[in-house]
Order: C-alpha cells, then sequence, then structure tokens
C-alpha cells in the first residue's frame, strides 16, 4: 500500500510546495508525508518506486487552478488520510510496525493529532475563498481523492489491514 501511494505523496506535496501551501498554513513542511513514506519503504525493505511518471499523471488528473480553494481542498484529503491512517496504524501493529519501525507516516503526528486536525479546519473556517473557489472545493477534493482511490483497491487494504483472525463482535 505504502508503495502505492508514495510517488502521488510526492507529486502532491511538490504541486502544494509549488502553489504556496505554506501560506495557509505555516507548518506545512510538518505537514509532509513523503518523506515519512520513504523512511517506511526503506525500513520495509522495499524499492521506492519512481515518482517522476506520477507527476505528470497528477498534473493532468488535477489541471484546475491552484488557487485557494484547490489548495485547500487537496490539503483536506491530504490531512484527512491522516486521520484515518491513525486506525491503520493500530490494525497493522500486529505485523510489527509502529511509528519506530515501518509505520511512521501511518499516524505521523501521534499525540499531536487532534491538534494538527483542529489547526487545519481552523483555517479551512478562516480561509476567504472567492465564490468560485468555494463552488470549486468539492470538485478538487474529489479528483484529489479519487488519485488515491484507483491507485489502492479495497482488497489491498483489507489484504493489508485487517488481522487473519478477527477479533469476535461482542
Amino acid at each position: 500500500m505504502l508503495r502505492a501511494v508514495a510517488p502521488f505523496y510526492v507529486a502532491l506535496e511538490d504541486m502544494l510546495d509549488d502553489t504556496g501551501a505554506g501560506r495557509w498554513l505555516l507548518d506545512w513542511p510538518r505537514r509532509r508525508k513523503a518523506g515519512l513514506i520513504r523512511a517506511d519503504l526503506r525500513a520495509l525493505g522495499v524499492d521506492e518506486p519512481e515518482a517522476s511518471p506520477v507527476h505528470a499523471a497528477v498534473a493532468d488528473a488535477l489541471p484546475f487552478p491552484w488557487h485557494a480553494g484547490a489548495v485547500l481542498a487537496v490539503l483536506s484529503v491530504l490531512e484527512g488520510a491522516k486521520l484515518g491512517g491513525a486506525v491503520l496504524a493500530r490494525r497493522v501493529a500486529h505485523l510489527g510496525l509502529t511509528r519506530d519501525h515501518g509505520a511512521s507516516s501511518f499516524d505521523p503526528y501521534g499525540a499531536d493529532r487532534g491538534a494538527m486536525w483542529h489547526e487545519y479546519l481552523r483555517t479551512l473556517q478562516d480561509a476567504e475563498l472567492a465564490p468560485n473557489e468555494e463552488a470549486e472545493f468539492g470538485p478538487c477534493a474529489a479528483a484529489t481523492f479519487a488519485l488515491f482511490a484507483v491507485r489502492v483497491p479495497a482488497p489491498c487494504l483489507a489484504h493489508f489491514c485487517i488481522p487473519s483472525a478477527p477479533a469476535p463482535l461482542p
């Protein structure tokens, strides 16, 4: 799964750098996840996929003008994925994957997760978007999410994250 999403994080974070994501999120460098994914792949002994072909594909898939609404929409998907990643981190612990070995990218904020999410929500709420930026926010977020949905099929997630012996229901 990490190998599948790594080039997308590299491409999206590079595009966000180019559009000045740091103007909206002053802690943008801390929010970047591609480096953590690379470290996790190295820890797991997995070769990192080449990112350059994906850059062009991402640019083609997300040709929207990168105004504030588009940047915040992409960031919404990436920040939301970190919340989901915290759930995945708990699910893969039985495989020996931890923040210190192979799963640092799943829950990069750790104990700061709630504060980081609330800071992002505050930024989103305080953003002064033009009407066209507001109108394009949803479609931009959906287009970004679709990149990941196509790249990581559900069977991959189920195989990777669900223990072989599920816990009985209460």
